[in-house]
Order: C-alpha cells, then structure tokens, then sequence
C-alpha cells in the first residue's frame, strides 16, 4: 500500500486532506462531542448528492454511510448491514488506501463481524508497513488495530485476540504513540482476566472501560459501563451476603 498521487499533490500544496478525509475529519470531531445535530446535517448534506446507491465507490455515497456509523455509534444503534457490506466492498476493490479509506473503516469497525475484523487486522498489518510512516496514517492505522482488539475482545474471539496481540508487539511501527502502548497494555490485561481460571468480570471490563474512555467506539463503552456496573453491584451484594453470613454464624 503506498501513497498515491492525489493525495501526495494534496500535501505538496498544503492543503490538510483531500476533501473526502476533510469531511471524516469533522465528522470525528463532531461525534466525539456527541454533536448529534451536526452529524445529522452532514448525513443529509451527502444523501442528497449520492448519484446511484449502486455505485461503491461514490464519495457521497461512502461519506453519507459513515455519518450514519457515526451517528449509530452515539446513539446505540444499528446501521444497515448493506451500508456495511458497501464499505468492505469499495474496499477490497480500491488497491491504493488513502487516508480517507482508512478512517472510512474506522467508522464501521463496530458494526463488523469477528470474521472481518480478523481478516482486515492481518491485512492492514501487511499492506501498511510504509504507508503509516507518512503524516498521520500511523496513527490511523493504530487506532484500527486498537478497535479491532477491542472488538474482539468485547465479543470474546479470544483466538484471534491472542494472535492480534501477538503481531503488535512483534511489529515495533505498530503503535504510533505512547499512548497506543498505554491502550495495548490494558487490553491485554483484558485478554488475561478473560483467558483466567479465577476471572473477574469486573477487573476485566473495568480495564476495558479505560480503553474506551480512549476509543472511537460509543455502542460498546456503553455495554461495558453496564456490564462492569452489574459486576461491581454483584461483588458487593456478594460481600454484603458474606458479612451477615459471618455475623449469623457469630
């Protein structure tokens, strides 16, 4: 995977991205501030240029798709699973990744199954060994393989887990910053309390939580806040059991 022209021209003349990653760019800002409105409005915006809903590779189409990823990730919903299926397409069928085709996936990573998760993790791995020194696709790709770990972790494919933390540490470009070693690090942590024989559910998801404070992934944060909540209250209830258990027995 290498840099293409377009986008080579596009930072030779200072411009920050072409205007399909300017797009993604607002579109992360506004659904990291829960701008619900503003997503909206951009969602609208492209649904009224998108020339053919046949057509993979229209950047209306694509962008109209990830305003809705991001607008199903704010509100806990789902996305169509077309939508999806026309993200992996255009995909698969562009050779040369841009930024922008980056971050496009970045959008859908929750709305994917484990299988395409895994095959796309082991992909990016292989076809962005030089594209990721440049600008800020390092960063790009982090955050891919840091949701996709999460991803998996979340829908306990501990397998393909095991084999994504494995090809992380033994890649030394694969995090891009101090704080992509930070969010490994407690996602493995994740990994040993689900792989444990004395797990803890509410170690475990407590340490995911932290990561998802980090992460671009509101549907699942929200599950784990429940999850870990219902824990913690089990934990206590059991504590509290114990205690008049004790004193009875006393």
């Amino acid at each position: 995977m290498q840099i293409t022209l377009p986008e080579f021209m596009y930072r030779v003349r200072h411009f920050s991205w072409t205007p399909t990653q300017h797009y993604f760019n607002q579109l992360k800002r506004a659904e990291a501030s829960g701008n619900v409105g503003t997503i909206e409005n951009m969602l609208e915006d492209e649904a009224k240029q998108v020339t053919s809903s046949n057509s993979i590779h229209d950047p209306h189409l694509l962008k109209k798709i990830a305003a809705e990823c991001a607008l199903a990730t704010i509100e806990d919903t789902k996305t169509q699973p077309r939508d999806v299926a026309v993200v992996l397409a255009h995909l698969a069928q562009t050779e040369d990744w841009l930024q922008a085709d980056l971050t496009l996936f970045l959008f859908a990573i929750p709305f994917c199954d484990v299988p395409t998760l895994i095959n796309y993790s082991v992909a990016i791995l292989k076809k962005t060994a030089e594209y990721r020194r440049t600008a800020n696709n390092g960063q790009t790709v982090a955050n891919i393989q840091l949701n996709i770990l999460a991803m998996l972790l979340y829908h306990h494919a501990l397998a393909p887990a095991q084999s994504l933390i494995n090809l992380l540490e033994q890649d030394p470009d694969a995090m891009y910053a101090a704080e992509d070693f930070f969010l490994l690090k407690h996602l493995q942590i994740v990994y040993h309390h689900l792989t444990s024989s004395t797990f803890e559910y509410h170690k475990a998801y407590g340490q995911l939580m932290t990561v998802m404070r980090f992460l671009n992934v509101g549907t699942i944060r929200t599950d784990i806040e429940h999850q870990h909540r219902s824990f913690s209250d089990l934990d206590t209830n059991k504590k509290g059991k114990n205690r008049s258990t004790n004193q009875n027995q006393s």
